[in-house]
């Protein structure tokens, strides 16, 4: 956030050369949809800059702010330009501030489906024999190998039609209080296999219960509890 608990983006974006224009067009537009007219939100409310490879890669850009939000690593000499402390004292703050407030520090765009990748790892290294398909990918998964989990599932550019491996939805109506439908995860499950069965990666159901009344206790005559204290003051623990 800035110092003013003002949450904000730093967004790494790559677009066709020809929809470049119309995409900082869609982007401005949303940034002033509310309240763009109060002083100084068209000049601060959205910036669009082009990668400049004299000054570095837009990758190397981004994961400096990464590294500000998680643990500071690699920037044990930096300090915050606007409270002058060390950044590595800085990311804690910054953990807790969006702990507090429920705030999403980092979401991918495109690419291979994170979520996927979180069910897989749940399965540890249980082989699935009779789904090679899915095996492929739980396996590097399992490993941290996200490069072959991102190749396994169809490359960086894959479509969401186009997954090796994807999540099965149960779905519950009238499933909450106000009458929705409710969509819950299930397992994953891979249409390119040939026993395409559902691989749970839930198998355990929680409750929620009433907190058990607490015990009823006794009562111990205390004798002298009105006596003098054992030292000139009275919150003496020795």
């Amino acid at each position: 956030p800035h110092h003013d608990g003002t949450p904000h983006w730093h967004m790494v974006l790559w677009f066709k050369p020809e929809d470049l224009e119309k995409a900082t067009t869609v982007f401005r537009e949303y940034a002033l949809e509310e309240d763009g007219d109060e002083p100084g939100a068209e000049d601060y409310r959205f910036e669009a800059v082009q990668e400049d490879k004299s000054r570095g890669r837009a990758v190397g850009y981004i994961v400096k702010y990464i590294s500000k939000n998680i643990d500071g690593h690699g920037l044990d000499d930096e300090v915050d330009q606007e409270t002058g402390r060390p950044l590595k004292e800085e990311a804690r703050r910054v953990k807790a501030w969006a702990s507090r407030w429920n705030i999403r520090q980092f979401q991918q765009i495109g690419g291979a489906p994170v979520t996927i990748w979180r069910e897989l790892r749940r399965l540890g290294d249980r082989e699935l024999v009779l789904s090679p398909e899915v095996e492929a990918v739980r396996a590097v998964a399992d490993a941290s190998d996200w490069q072959h989990y991102t190749m396994y599932q169809g490359g960086p550019f894959v479509a969401r039609d186009d997954l090796t491996v994807r999540l099965y939805y149960s779905h519950t109506e009238n499933g909450n209080d106000y009458g929705d439908t409710v969509s819950k995860i299930e397992g994953v499950y891979s249409p390119f296999s040939d026993a395409e069965d559902l691989i749970y990666t839930r198998t355990a159901s929680y409750n929620i219960v009433p907190k058990l009344n607490p015990a009823p206790g006794g009562v111990l005559p205390l004798t002298g509890r009105e006596a003098a204290p054992w030292s000139s003051v009275n919150n003496c623990t020795q």
